[in-house]
């Protein structure tokens, strides 16, 4: 015992965060941002006084007053959002609700996963290092299909929404489309940057909260701007892209950005001449198959995003930018879902039975296919094969969005049964509705679990489970006054500016 020890003196400790006291003083950009939340809640609470006072007095206010006490009504918007309707509108996709709640909460689940796991003791990290090997942990890992759905959606929503009002005669108003859809994205993003930029960082303490929470402060004062003009996917990328990106997750709303400003060029000629522009589309799709394919296979990437330890090298960083988060090798689920976007907007011949049998069991099995067969690739005994990978990572992305394009196709058509009566189930209308501020908003709660996290923890699929409904109830009232300060109030503002029955753009697919 007298030989084994540490001599303190001459040791050093490399600690990669800490916490101590200083160096925590609010600057000028807290106050500043501190006094946005508050204005917004102060025109919150008087469109509220301002509202009952009308209602009151029988008053008869400015046109103005009216429009920004609409605006900012909570009564109104906590109406609005909790609303459930239960009548059928022409035009109208129910199934949407659906889809759209349960891949948040997928999405939700899977940046848990990614997010939490990396940055927190666990007691047994041997079990935690098997965890890619085993089918169970597939629909955890594949989390990043999620995002896939809601190009399909994105890309559905902008097509359909032009063919149906083509068809009834509304024109199209390129520069009208791009505003509003700036507009109406945009709004809560400037609320979530400046927030993350000067105030979250002084909001808690922990090991790893200066690692977690205060570098995400960090880049989110250099670089605010490449996330407001949605070009932070290309702007951003030194050193580990998925970590120097002001929001996390702002990475997928500048490619849906980005694909929905080229958008126009299928649109445009898409109701003059059908055949010749889907033909087009289908050539898009196959030219972002090749394109991936052939990244692939020189480069040597992964299978997928590897998100978690693979058993060979490969260049993560690498495959994030040019085959994760780029227009190009993103546009294949979106082209589908413009594809279904024109062919539910026109009358057709609906399938037989028989018919759409037939393409559920093809659909399921290719959902399963590429959900669980990418579990070869963790397995340490299976060498890495180019062609493999390059196949696999070339096509998941478009087999799901085909096989989702047919879940809505079919809920819509009469062919689900009990999978259209789950996804357009009327209490999803909230949670639906909510979707777009819980998407921006659940990966701060997930970053401060891990930065104020002082103790390990034992890692089983219920413990997360566990966690991520944590989460949950902590990020849903977050995101309920995201809406009702900042995402609803501009809807309605933005809508009054083109206009009560303009139609510039669809909702995002948030």
């Amino acid at each position: 015992m007298g030989t084994v020890g540490l001599n303190v003196s001459n040791a050093v400790t490399y600690v990669p965060s800490c916490e101590y006291d200083g160096g925590r003083d609010p600057d000028a950009g807290f106050w500043a941002t501190i006094g946005v939340i508050a204005f917004l809640v102060l025109l919150v609470i008087s469109a509220a006084t301002a509202e009952w006072y009308f209602e009151k007095f029988e008053a008869k206010p400015p046109e103005a007053i009216v429009t920004l006490t609409t605006a900012f009504s909570l009564k109104r918007n906590l109406q609005q959002l909790f609303k459930i309707s239960r009548s059928r509108v022409a035009g109208q996709v129910p199934c949407l609700n659906g889809i759209r709640v349960i891949s948040t909460i997928w999405v939700v689940v899977g940046h848990k996963y990614e997010i939490f796991l990396p940055n927190m003791p666990f007691v047994n990290t041997f079990e935690l290092l098997k965890m890619p090997q085993k089918f169970s942990s597939m629909p955890y890992i594949n989390a990043l299909f999620a995002v896939d759905t809601f190009f399909v959606l994105s890309g559905f929503l902008v097509t359909y929404i032009y063919c149906t009002d083509a068809i009834k005669g509304r024109k199209f108003n390129v520069i009208q489309y791009y505003v509003y859809r700036y507009l109406r994205l945009t709004v809560p993003v400037a609320v979530m940057v400046l927030f993350v930029a000067f105030v979250v960082y002084h909001i808690g303490r922990g090991p790893q909260w200066n690692t977690l929470l205060g570098f995400q402060s960090q880049i989110c004062r250099e670089k605010w701007w490449t996330t407001l003009l949605y070009i932070n996917n290309f702007a951003d990328y030194d050193k580990y892209p998925v970590m120097n990106t002001c929001l996390y997750v702002s990475w997928y709303l500048s490619v849906d950005m980005q694909l929905s400003w080229v958008a126009p060029i299928v649109l445009l000629p898409l109701m003059r001449w059908p055949k010749y522009t889907m033909i087009g589309v289908g050539g898009l799709v196959l030219l972002s198959t090749s394109l991936i394919f052939g990244l692939t296979f020189v480069y040597n990437f992964f299978w997928t995003y590897p998100v978690y330890n693979i058993p060979y090298e490969t260049s993560q960083p690498d495959y994030y930018f040019w085959c994760y988060v780029m227009p190009w090798t993103r546009a294949q689920p979106y082209l589908v879902g413009m594809a279904l976007g024109w062919l539910m907007s026109k009358p057709r011949k609906p399938l037989s039975r028989v018919w759409a049998l037939a393409i559920w069991l093809i659909s399921t099995a290719c959902v399963l296919a590429v959900l669980f067969t990418v579990t070869l690739a963790y397995q340490p005994d299976h060498p890495y094969d180019e062609i493999e990978a390059a196949f696999y990572n070339s096509l998941h992305r478009l087999v799901w969005g085909l096989s989702i394009a047919w879940v809505i196709y079919a809920c819509t058509n009469g062919l689900a049964g009990p999978v259209n009566s789950l996804l357009s189930w009327h209490y999803w209308q909230p949670f639906s509705k909510l979707s777009y501020c819980v998407f921006l908003t659940h990966t701060l709660v997930i970053f401060s679990g891990a930065g104020l996290n002082r103790t390990p923890a034992y890692f089983s699929h219920g413990y997360m489970a566990h966690s991520v409904l944590g989460d949950l109830v902590v990020d849903i009232p977050f995101a309920i006054l995201l809406y009702v300060t900042t995402e609803a109030p501009s809807i309605t503002l933005i809508r009054k500016l083109f206009g009560k029955d303009k139609r510039a753009a669809p909702m995002t697919a948030k």
